[in-house]
């Protein structure tokens, strides 16, 4: 093996140095002929068997030492790949305990929700239960106001039944309290002034014709009342000479009054027996 290496290192040797020589007798290739030159004395060097031994050993060296480098950097890179690979595992265990107590978190935040929803719920229906209830309580209180109402009226009405019973007699000569509206067959209008205000159903009118041999009482039907005003209608009666009693319950809380006889025509008009108070003279 050797000596076929000496053989080529002289045959290339060979070779360079012709080309050297050929290229002396040219001016442009000077440089181009000592370089093949250098070359070719390389080549001659190179057959001498101490130097390829030196040029084997430097060889050798040289790829031991890159040999021995490069496992060098493979157990570096081994070894950060092995911290890379542990590192990355650690990274993954606590990903997934993070990922476990996020999953817990979100349960629980869910039954949160579920509990806000509940208690959303019940008071949703508590507050229609107060509404309701509410209601229920508005109606009793305006069942009690007018229960209230009804009671003081009943009271009042027990209360003064006696002691505000009043009695007023009137006749045709008291045309401040009486008058009487024109006749049509035989049936006249009374218009009657009161002193005081009747409570309403309390009024109870009498009629006494003095020129009758028992100067009887006949009651009136359905005379009208508006405040202390009183319209009754007479059939058959002498308006010259009755006399005309009213009995009723005055209502103190009603000030309001008329203070002098309507007039009739004016302020009074009767159609078909229905007498009507157009513009009340009141103050």
């Amino acid at each position: 093996m050797q000596i076929v290496e000496q053989i080529f290192c002289v045959v290339m040797g060979f070779v360079f140095l012709r080309v050297a020589y050929r290229w002396l007798d040219k001016p442009d290739k000077l440089g181009q002929a000592f370089l093949f030159f250098l070359v070719a004395i390389g080549f001659f060097v190179c057959t001498l068997s101490g130097v390829q031994n030196l040029i084997k050993t430097n060889i050798l060296w040289r790829f031991t030492k890159s040999l021995e480098e490069y496992g060098n950097k493979i157990d570096t890179f081994q070894t950060s790949v092995t911290e890379m690979r542990d590192d990355l595992k650690k990274q993954q265990l606590l990903l997934a305990s993070n990922q476990t107590t996020l999953a817990t978190i979100q349960a629980q935040i869910q039954k949160a929700q579920i509990g806000v929803t509940y208690a959303q719920q019940g008071i949703t229906s508590q507050y229609s239960n107060i509404t309701h209830l509410q209601d229920q309580i508005s109606s009793g209180q305006s069942n009690l106001n007018v229960q209230q109402k009804q009671l003081s009226d009943v009271s009042y009405w027990v209360q003064n039944l006696f002691d505000k019973t009043t009695n007023e007699t009137f006749t045709a000569r008291d045309t401040d309290h009486l008058s009487f509206g024109p006749s049509t067959e035989g049936t006249s209008t009374a218009c009657i002034r009161l002193s005081n205000v009747p409570i309403k159903n309390s009024v109870t009118v009498y009629v006494r014709d003095a020129s009758s041999l028992f100067e009887q009482r006949f009651p009136i039907a359905n005379p009208v009342l508006v405040q202390n005003i009183i319209t009754a209608n007479l059939v058959s009666f002498n308006t010259n000479s009755l006399r005309i009693s009213v009995n009723y319950v005055t209502d103190i809380r009603e000030t309001n009054l008329y203070q002098r006889m309507p007039i009739w025509g004016k302020e009074l008009t009767s159609t078909n027996g229905i007498t009507t108070i157009t513009r009340p003279p009141l103050p």
